[in-house]
């Protein structure tokens, strides 16, 4: 009976959803982040396009509109499909429910220390803990990633219960090293490559390169002069 109050009160569960209320957390930092700078971008290439002169119908001066457009509808997407994600809301319940099962935990850390202490507990009492838990988890309805389970056998890959038959471990060091780094680049990878986009396209903006472009204020002072 205390072997299997042991398992029931054992961590894997309560770092499953921690380092999942983490990854989304991470996600909607760097998604609030990623929006207000694409935002930022498609601001600052409109002031570009208005303060530098460019010749009417000029190549670089319809590469900025489209791109200004562009930038303009792709930020209304991605905040659209964030906004449903809801990767905060996920984020919180994930951790309050992470809480209520390390509150859980303590409980039955006192409960082994006092059937170790020659203290015994019906199977009716036993059963009351697994409902107890089961209800906690019910709580929360977002799942953990199959990463964080990976994650969770690499980071305690010396426990016994991971062991191989072999006695050996499940994964090395480099291999916990890698899924650490596979957790923190799958909530912000895709972002990565839209910002990877959006750079290549402002690179590639076709300058004019057979004149140099003024801008309105030098233009602004040649009209006075004359």
């Amino acid at each position: 009976m205390t072997r299997a109050i042991a398992q029931i009160s054992y961590k894997k569960l309560c770092e499953y959803e921690e380092k999942a209320a983490r990854r989304f957390k991470r996600r909607d930092l760097f998604a609030t982040l990623s929006l207000a700078l694409f935002a930022a971008s498609g601001i600052g290439l409109a002031v570009v396009q208005r303060i530098y002169s460019f010749d009417p119908g000029s190549s670089a001066g319809n590469y900025i509109t489209a791109l200004s457009v562009c930038i303009g509808v792709f930020l209304l997407v991605i905040s659209l499909i964030e906004w449903g994600a809801g990767n905060s809301v996920k984020a919180d319940r994930l951790h309050q429910n992470n809480e209520e099962l390390n509150s859980f935990q303590r409980k039955l850390g006192l409960i082994i220390h006092d059937l170790q202490a020659g203290n015994s507990r019906t199977y009716q009492q036993v059963d009351e803990y697994r409902q107890q838990y089961d209800e906690i988890k019910v709580r929360c309805q977002f799942n953990h990633d199959p990463l964080d389970d990976h994650l969770f056998v690499a980071t305690h890959r010396f426990a016994d219960e991971f062991k191989t038959p072999n006695g050996e471990a499940p994964y090395c060091w480099i291999q916990g090293r890698w899924l650490a780094l596979q957790s923190i680049c799958s909530s912000i990878w895709y972002f990565i490559v839209f910002w990877l986009v959006i750079a290549t396209l402002i690179w590639n903006i076709p300058w004019p390169q057979t004149a140099k472009v003024e801008s309105t204020h030098e233009v602004s002072q040649s009209q006075n002069k004359t």
